[in-house]
């Protein structure tokens, strides 16, 4: 089903792409939420814990408008892609490291 921007699912949701981010929501909490991403861009994380933060990321930029990842490697969205690559398994599916045999975040 695809609802259109008139509909009772859209209204009050600005829309939102690349050139146009809102700036509401930016408030304390937003702020608070980027810290605690920004402070987790270091280091290792299991891959379901790596793609939440990128999806949290994701969530304040387009809902605060605040980019967690605006001090990142420009080419981070390609290294994000080989690295998941390197999870892909014959069946088209992901394993939970490099090394393992099985498509399946939860075996």
């Amino acid at each position: 089903m695809q609802a259109n921007r008139g509909s009772a699912i859209c209204r009050g949701f600005p829309h939102v792409d690349r050139e146009h981010r809102p700036q509401r929501g930016s408030g304390e909490l937003a702020q608070r939420a980027a810290s605690f991403l920004k402070s987790r861009l270091t280091g290792s994380a299991p891959i379901v814990d790596f793609l939440s933060l990128i999806y949290g990321a994701t969530l304040l930029e387009l809902s605060a408008g605040i980019d967690v990842l605006a001090d990142a490697e420009p080419d981070w969205r390609d290294a994000v892609d080989e690295t998941l690559e390197a999870f892909r398994r014959d069946d088209g599916g992901y394993a939970k490291g490099p090394q393992g045999n099985y498509s399946s975040t939860y075996h």
